[in-house]
């Protein structure tokens, strides 16, 4: 791969131009591109020279993203400009000097007391329509503060994960070209009293209490209740069920995707690398025509988690500084793959009983060629300092944690899709398997 060819060159243009959308989207995050910020907000004096090299002043971070000569993404901690857009100019620091500057970031950390907003304003743009709302066919109605499921009958419950909302999974079922997924939803109307999307914050929040929110929202009803859960959702779930739930009706769930027993991307030691991974995967899916109905917009999320890096940590602090990031986004620190996760070792020494549970997964195999950061990020037979996933994974959550309870599901109870480039975190829902294992487990095939 030539690095300074035109094709590289249209490609790195491609994600800044996609990267400064996502970011302009998100106005008020605080996060600037440099020559943006330098030209509006700051002016030369306020900008200080180490080594012929112009750095931004230290109240601030800056986030440089490289693409290496492979076509790998990575972002490092540092400034340099005026931005190299062609490849590495002499001067750079030596870290900077393997690939081009595709991009550089200036972030504006919130105030110490203010973190809680800021993560609230971030769950505000990804989940945008937070409470229960009622899929009525063909779209959900807006959340009502007022509203009460049914006392009787038969209830299906959807819950999205994390930087998602209900409508992306409901979307992928009734997309024209999903006919199985179609099928679904058409029996399930005939069937349900109701059926409710639960659309809750996901990074202010943790799991617990957003299963305290709808807990409390079933509260006195008989209903029998059923639910359809993706990622941390499955978390919500089950300390729903299994902790809050004081509902006197049967009780199903199908966990897809679900960290329960948490995911690499949360752990501290990992943080300083997912942006990086992030960055990628929107690029590889977008290739590959992935990024069609995907349940998480990446790019927003790229935008967001730049901000959250500067909140407590660079990308580049030691173990403990990333321990007390983590802490400080409630909604992350919850699926955190560590040993001393106590909210998960909480939920998982329970018992239930009652609760019929169900469980789909699957592991990302890629074919593409254009995956060359697969084995920066997961393949740790490469020994790789920057490998997020020491194992299988499906993109976003570690495949093995994804059937953990306090005790084994049966096998039956378990559709894994196994190694596969067709099935991701973000597309279980497109795929007939899927579909026809929801209508065979809920009964309403």
């Amino acid at each position: 791969m030539n690095p300074t060819g035109p094709e590289a060159i249209e490609r790195r243009e491609q994600f800044r131009k996609q990267l400064r959308k996502a970011i302009s989207d998100l106005a008020g995050a605080g996060v600037w591109p440099a020559d943006q910020y330098n030209n509006k907000r700051i002016n030369v004096g306020q900008m200080r020279r180490r080594g012929g090299v112009h750095i931004v002043d230290p109240t601030t971070r800056t986030l440089t993203l490289i693409e290496d000569d492979n076509g790998v993404l990575l972002w490092e901690e540092g400034a340099i400009l005026p931005m190299a857009a062609a490849g590495p100019k002499r001067g750079m620091p030596r870290s900077f000097r393997r690939g081009s500057v595709v991009d550089q970031l200036i972030i504006e950390p919130p105030e110490p007391n203010k973190v809680g907003d800021a993560l609230a304003w971030a769950d505000g743009k990804l989940t945008k329509s937070q409470g229960m709302r009622v899929w009525k066919g063909a779209e959900l109605t807006a959340p009502n503060p007022a509203f009460k499921p049914a006392n009787h009958g038969r209830i299906l419950v959807v819950i999205h994960g994390t930087f998602s909302e209900s409508a992306a999974i409901l979307n992928q079922l009734s997309a024209p070209s999903n006919k199985a997924g179609n099928d679904f939803l058409g029996r399930a109307a005939s069937i349900y009293d109701q059926i409710l999307a639960f659309d809750h914050p996901t990074i202010a929040v943790s799991p617990m209490l957003n299963a305290l929110e709808i807990a409390r929202m079933f509260e006195g009803s008989k209903a029998d209740v059923d639910i359809i859960c993706h990622s941390r959702g499955g978390l919500v779930t089950r300390w729903w069920l299994e902790a809050f739930d004081k509902g006197e009706g049967s009780r199903r769930a199908i966990l897809v995707g679900a960290p329960l027993a948490g995911t690499s991307l949360a752990s501290p030691p990992r943080l300083r690398h997912v942006l990086s991974w992030f960055s990628n995967l929107n690029r590889a899916l977008a290739a590959g025509a992935g990024m069609a109905a995907s349940l998480i917009p990446f790019m927003t999320v790229v935008a967001c988690l730049a901000k959250f890096t500067s909140m407590v940590s660079s990308v580049a602090s030691k173990p403990p500084a990333l321990d007390a990031a983590i802490a400080m986004i409630p909604g992350l620190a919850a699926m955190s793959l560590t040993s001393n996760n106590r909210e998960l070792s909480q939920l998982n020494a329970g018992k239930q009983t009652r609760i019929e549970y169900f469980v789909i997964k699957s592991h990302y195999l890629p074919e593409d060629p254009g995956w060359k950061f697969w084995e920066y990020f997961v393949d740790p037979l490469k020994r790789a300092a920057t490998v997020i996933f020491p194992g299988d994974t499906d993109l976003i959550v570690d495949s093995n944690c994804m059937s953990k309870f306090c005790k084994d599901v049966e096998p039956e109870d378990v559709y894994d899709f196994g190694g596969t480039s067709r099935v991701f975190h973000t597309n279980y829902f497109s795929q007939r398997e899927t579909c026809e294992n929801l209508a065979k487990w809920l009964k309403i095939s």
